[in-house]
């Protein structure tokens, strides 16, 4: 039997190895997530690796395919995300508050600063 395109694109021991790393990613940055959460905070930055050890495929090949999964994962999840990709890292900022919603956090916050003494009142 003769080599074919489709056993060459339907390679299982690839999908494995993306897979692996997808849910390692995913389930750090779940992590990540809850943890900003908990801590009052209404976005992360998740930091992923540039280099993948996938058989038989290309680096830029395996970043595609795990960004993009990522990225899936992320915008199915109604986050909001923006990628950065630099030299040797890159980085998910991931958001779970909506651009109104943050306008409306700002504006809270500045109408008490401008109503908000810095002195201590005298008491009578």
């Amino acid at each position: 039997m003769s080599l074919t395109a489709s056993v060459l694109k339907n390679n299982d021991i690839q999908k494995k190895a993306i897979m692996k790393e997808v849910n390692t990613i995913i389930s750090r940055a779940d992590s990540e997530i809850k943890i900003a959460h908990e801590q009052g905070k209404h976005n992360v930055i998740i930091t992923v690796p540039i280099m993948f050890q996938i058989p038989y495929m290309a680096v830029r090949d395996s970043q595609r395919i795990i960004y993009y999964k990522i990225l899936q994962s992320l915008l199915s999840r109604e986050f909001d995300v923006k990628i950065s990709i630099r030299d040797n890292i890159c980085l998910f900022d991931v958001t779970w508050i909506s651009k109104e919603e943050k306008h409306e956090i700002d504006l809270q916050n500045a109408l008490l600063a401008k109503y908000t003494k810095t002195e201590e009142p005298e008491l009578k």
